[in-house]
């Protein structure tokens, strides 16, 4: 299918990479082609911030990874099947590479914010511990560099820039295939969900929060389709998304101190210090998680997720077709 029209994509503002938008009359193929490159420029675009060390840009460099990773999803059914497979091996292996040197810079953050509450002598032992987590950064800060010049890494981009298609035929749209290609994405979402309870273990809100960015991602990318409830649908999950990442992050900051605890020698003015916000960190834990269970169970309840795909096949007809067991099968 090389020789399909490219697809018309929301162009980037001040040189600075814009959210990937699928129109829905272009060439599903052609969309998927040029939406994997929008999603590489995105990444790329990143790299040099994120090479210097700087927060905002290893945070943006993540999301672009995460984008990639919905993309893949979004087309896995007309992606070449080996492809998908690899990049689902490797774009993870990227973010995650990025992610831990994110993560210092959140567990710092966390530990400024909580330890505001503290008194002021236990305050000023946490020194030694903000040097130790500096430390970790540079070391993984290193990791980081030396992954963005691997030749992995660079196999990985050329992979993107090149995907190879299945056989479909070049009149089939985005807008044909939209309901499609987001029903697996939305079926894993809710599956994540099933049975949660409040006693739950953080790998468990930690996998519902990563099925719902795949899905927020998804439906972000084809708001041409949207309507009202699909972006009522999309703001819900952004947001308890938003409150999961907090979850999360609260809890490497836990798994990290008392590492540190464990293994570090430090004054027992510190360690006291690190306690305490060990203590407070777990309080907020269980507030985020007790909130983000109730937002759950609430866009489930009213059942937002299946009123946005209705509406997305409401828009795309009457265009839907089938085309067989190899589209959305992944």
């Amino acid at each position: 299918m090389e020789g399909a029209a490219p697809a018309t994509l929301t162009p980037a503002l001040a040189g600075r990479p814009s959210k990937i938008v699928l129109a829905p009359g272009d060439p599903v193929v052609a969309a998927a082609q040029t939406a994997l490159r929008q999603g590489l420029e995105a990444l790329r675009f990143h790299e040099t911030a994120a090479l210097a060390g700087e927060v905002e840009a290893i945070h943006q460099f993540r999301i672009a990874t995460r984008r990639l990773r919905a993309l893949v999803e979004l087309f896995s059914g007309v992606l070449h099947g080996l492809r998908v497979r690899l990049l689902r091996r490797e774009l993870p292996w990227v973010g995650q590479t990025a992610a831990v040197t994110r993560e210092c810079d959140a567990i710092e953050q966390l530990m400024r914010d909580r330890s505001a509450r503290l008194d002021s002598t236990l305050r000023e032992s946490l020194a030694p511990i903000y040097e130790a987590l500096s430390a970790r950064r540079r070391t993984e800060h290193g990791n980081f560099a030396g992954m963005l010049a691997s030749q992995r890494y660079q196999a990985i981009l050329r992979r993107l820039g090149s995907a190879p298609v299945r056989k479909i035929p070049p009149t089939v749209t985005v807008r044909e295939l939209a309901p499609t290609m987001l029903r697996p994405i939305a079926r894993g979402t809710t599956s994540a969900g099933v049975k949660l309870k409040p006693d739950c273990s953080p790998q468990r809100l930690h996998r519902l929060r990563v099925r719902l960015k795949r899905l927020r991602y998804a439906l972000e990318m084809i708001s041409e389709l949207a309507g009202k409830r699909t972006r009522k649908a999309a703001a819900e999950l952004a947001e308890l998304q938003d409150r999961l990442g907090l979850h999360n992050d609260v809890v490497v900051a836990i798994a990290w101190m008392r590492e540190y605890a464990a293994d570090a020698v430090a004054p027992p003015h510190a360690l006291l210090a690190v306690g305490a916000l060990i203590h407070s960190l777990h309080k907020r834990q269980r507030k985020l998680a007790r909130r983000s269970l109730k937002q759950w169970k609430r866009i489930d309840r009213n059942g937002i997720i299946r009123e946005a795909l209705v509406e997305v096949a409401r828009k795309s007809q009457p265009h839907t077709q089938e085309l067989g067991p190899a589209v959305g099968a992944a």
